[in-house]
C-alpha cells in the first residue's frame, strides 16, 4: 500500500543507446554542415540585441555555438552527448554534459547573459529546462527558445521517436511556459527557416506569401536537406516557433 502512495522519484530514467540520437539524426552526409545556422543567429542576435555571455542549451553539432561566437558573445555549450559541438571551434575547454531530463545546467547560478536552446526543447521535461535556463542566467538575462509550431507541424512532430518525452509547441504554450517561469518583455511569433523571408519591406512579404501559398498543397514529407528547392517546399511547411524573454 505504501508503495502506491509514494510519489514517483524521476519521470524519466537514464537510458544507453547503441548510438547516440546526434549520431543519427544529424550524420554529415545526409544533413550537410551549412551557412544557415550562421544566417539565422546573426539575425536574431540583431532582432533581440543579444550581447555578452551565451549557453547553448543542447547544442547538437555546435553549429549555434560557433555562430553566436562570431557574433561577438562569449559562447559555452552543454549537451547530452560527449562528441557534441565539433562544429564549434572552442568545443574542448567550453562544452560540458548533463542529461537535460534529468540534470542541473552544469554552470553556476547567473553565469549568463543568454541562453539560447534550438530544436531541443520539444525533446525533453520543459518544466525541468525552463527552470534552470532561468537559473543561470543573470538578473535581465535573455532565453531564445527555437522549436517547430505544432499547429502547423502536427503530421512530422513524431517522426523522430525522442519528441514523445517532451512536449508539441504552439504560439499559446509557449507563451505560458516563459510567463509560468518569469520571463518578461516577450516576443513569440512564427519564423520560416527560410532567409530570403526575414527580410523586410516588400521582398520579405512576397516571401512569406509564397510560402503561405505552397502550404495550400499536399506536402509529402521528403527526408531531404539537399535539394534547395525541395527545402524552400519542406521549410514553408514546417512553420518554426520563437520564444525570448527576460529575466527580471
Amino acid at each position: 500500500m505504501a508503495n502506491e502512495t509514494a510519489p514517483l522519484k524521476n519521470a524519466y530514467t537514464r537510458v544507453d543507446p547503441v548510438k547516440s540520437m546526434l549520431e543519427v539524426e544529424y550524420e554529415i552526409d545526409r544533413k550537410p554542415l551549412n551557412d544557415f545556422p550562421s544566417k539565422l543567429v546573426s539575425h536574431l542576435v540583431k532582432k533581440f540585441d543579444l550581447k555578452g555571455k551565451a549557453l547553448d542549451v543542447m547544442c547538437g553539432r555546435g553549429e549555434h555555438a560557433q555562430a553566436l561566437e562570431d557574433n561577438g558573445l562569449e559562447t559555452w555549450c552543454v549537451d547530452m552527448s560527449p562528441n557534441a559541438a565539433y562544429a564549434f571551434s572552442k568545443r574542448n575547454e567550453r562544452l560540458r554534459t548533463a542529461d537535460m531530463m534529468l540534470d542541473p545546467i552544469p554552470y553556476d547560478d547567473e553565469t549568463f547573459d543568454v541562453v539560447w536552446c534550438k530544436s531541443a526543447i520539444e525533446h525533453v521535461n520543459a518544466d525541468h529546462a525552463l527552470a534552470e535556463f532561468r537559473r543561470v542566467l543573470k538578473p535581465g538575462g535573455k532565453v531564445v527558445i527555437l522549436t517547430t509550431d505544432w499547429y502547423y507541424n502536427y503530421r512530422f512532430h513524431y517522426i523522430d521517436h525522442t519528441h514523445g518525452y517532451g512536449a508539441p509547441w504552439m504560439l499559446g504554450s509557449m507563451r505560458a511556459i516563459l510567463t509560468a517561469y518569469g520571463f518578461e518583455n516577450q516576443t513569440v511569433e512564427n519564423i520560416y527557416y527560410l532567409a530570403f523571408t526575414w527580410k523586410r519591406g516588400l521582398l520579405g512579404f512576397l516571401g512569406r506569401a509564397l510560402c503561405t501559398l505552397i502550404r495550400q498543397f499536399p506536402y509529402p514529407y521528403i527526408d531531404n536537406f539537399t535539394n534547395p528547392l525541395w527545402k524552400v517546399v519542406r521549410f514553408s511547411n514546417e512553420v518554426q516557433l520563437v520564444g525570448y524573454g527576460e529575466k527580471k
